[in-house]
């Protein structure tokens, strides 16, 4: 009995160690598979984490570049305030010069040598209250200032000519002095409409200022 029995046994065990190959074969492959399927997904991960960076990297780049456009254009549009400012100072400056000049003409030398030096001391004051944000404030206390220093020389002047005596001196500074009062009427008269003009653009702009 037990001979007989021995070859089917055996023939059990080879089927048995047949089936242990396929299924370890079978059990490598889907291992294999499992494997080439981690491999795939790290090598995906490591690519969109790497599109990551890189959009970022892409998205900072465009920032910057609008940064500093936006100081070129800042920088660009703070270079011409200064130069419009500096040509309006230089305009207001050659203006107050040649209206000093015009008023040296009529006086004498000591009037003309006094007036200069009071409009010296009006520039260095002038200097110290020149502000960015006061710009036509400022223009029209020049103006002021001005016009009461040339109304003092004046002054000076009508005085002078009173004490004073001789046939030639009012012979020759009577056409003098009259063509010097009405350059000095017509200055005066320019002066106030430019000041009323700064007042009432200055009143227009405050009242802008009010409604924004």
């Amino acid at each position: 009995m037990s001979n007989q029995n021995e070859p089917r046994n055996m023939l059990s065990i080879t089927e048995l160690q047949a089936q242990m190959e396929a299924k370890n074969r079978e059990y490598e492959e889907w291992q294999a598979h499992c494997q080439a399927q981690l491999a795939e997904a790290l090598q995906i991960e490591e690519e969109r984490r790497q599109a990551e960076e890189v959009q970022k990297a892409e998205e900072q780049c465009c920032l910057a570049a609008e940064a500093e456009e936006q100081w070129l254009v800042a920088k660009v549009v703070a270079h011409k305030l200064e130069e419009a400012v500096q040509r309006e100072w230089a305009a207001e400056e050659r203006h107050k010069k040649q209206r000093v000049e015009k008023v040296k003409k009529g006086l004498s030398a000591g009037h003309a040598a006094e007036l200069q030096e009071a409009c010296r001391t009006n520039e260095l004051l002038q200097e110290l209250i020149k502000t960015m944000a006061g710009i036509k404030a400022t223009q029209q206390e020049q103006l002021q200032v001005t016009q009461s220093t040339c109304h003092q020389g004046q002054a000076g002047l009508e005085d002078l000519e009173s004490e004073e005596s001789g046939d030639e001196f009012e012979e020759g500074a009577s056409g003098d002095l009259e063509d010097g009062e009405e350059e000095e009427e017509e200055e005066e008269a320019e002066e106030e409409m430019e000041v009323e003009k700064e007042k009432e653009k200055a009143s227009g702009e405050g009242r802008e200022m009010e409604v924004n």
